[in-house]
């Protein structure tokens, strides 16, 4: 495992964040995994890109393949619900250890809006 360092900016239509943190890609699996404000996410980087963030009240797994909606996850976990997220990924670009996606959020039927993700990771 190899320490990195990650940039993320993430516009959606409620806010928009840039962050720069350190984190560790694992080669053999292909996984980035890094801690942001008390959250820990992991980034599965294969046919499709994983993205699971959990912390202690929550937790959430985005799968993006581009042009497909796919059904993920959104688990809260007091009270004890879990919530079907659709993923409609409108633009999907990779490099090794960096993306850049557009998706359409949908929870509960809701459309959430379009938000953009660009992560770019070095060593």
């Amino acid at each position: 495992m190899k320490k990195i360092k990650i940039s993320i900016s993430v516009i959606s239509p409620f806010s928009e964040t840039n962050s720069c943190v350190i984190g560790v890609f694992n080669d053999k699996t292909n996984t980035i995994s890094y801690t942001e404000d008390d959250m820990l996410v992991n980034i599965k980087m294969g046919k499709s890109i994983i993205i699971q963030r959990s912390c202690a009240d929550y937790t959430l797994e985005l799968v993006f393949e581009e042009g497909k909606t796919i059904e993920s996850l959104y688990r809260i976990k007091k009270p004890k619900m879990d919530i079907k997220v659709n993923v409609d990924t409108k633009v999907l670009r990779r490099n090794k250890m960096s993306f850049y996606i557009e998706y359409k959020l949908k929870l509960n039927e809701e459309d959430m809006g379009l938000t953009c993700i660009d992560f770019e990771a070095e060593e």
